[in-house]
């Protein structure tokens, strides 16, 4: 999009999406002067072992999947290395993360993590009570991200 489209003013990701800016951003290098990241994991390879467990899946069967990915792409990609929270502590655009103290599918200590790496240069706008779907929807998160993305 940014090839087609220009420098982008802004992307707001949530969860996957949120993993997937970090990613490709890091990988593509694409222009865009703020993101928004709500109820983000900081660690690429967590998320596939967590819906691994919530599928019942073997460790195994999880390790030779990844594996499997990992060859398929020739050694240029290994989950050892999806540490998102270390690609964005580096970033130099304004970045706001929105996380829920009880988001049950992705703990908020992934947003410390964010913020680690980040050593505190990207706010943090904590929720109580919304979880991991409803923060996208409520009123007071859009206003604050609304303004974060206009300032």
């Amino acid at each position: 999009m940014a090839e087609r489209l220009g420098p982008l003013h802004a992307i707001i990701g949530h969860a996957f999406g949120a993993g997937n800016t970090i990613y490709s951003r890091r990988v593509h290098g694409f222009p865009v002067a703020r993101m928004a990241l709500l109820g983000g994991f900081s660690d690429g390879e967590w998320i596939i072992d967590r819906f691994a467990g919530l599928l019942h899946i073997p460790a195994a069967a999880t390790r030779q999947m990844k594996s499997i990915h990992e060859a398929r792409h020739h050694g240029k990609i290994r989950w050892s290395d999806f540490k998102l929270a270390r690609m964005l502590g580096g970033a130099s655009i304004p970045i706001l993360l929105v996380h829920d103290r009880k988001d049950m599918e992705i703990p908020d200590v992934h947003a410390e993590a964010f913020q680690h790496e980040s050593a505190g240069r990207t706010p943090l706008l904590t929720t109580e009570g919304l979880g991991h779907r409803k923060i996208v929807r409520n009123p007071d998160v859009i206003a604050r991200v609304c303004d974060f993305l206009e300032a």
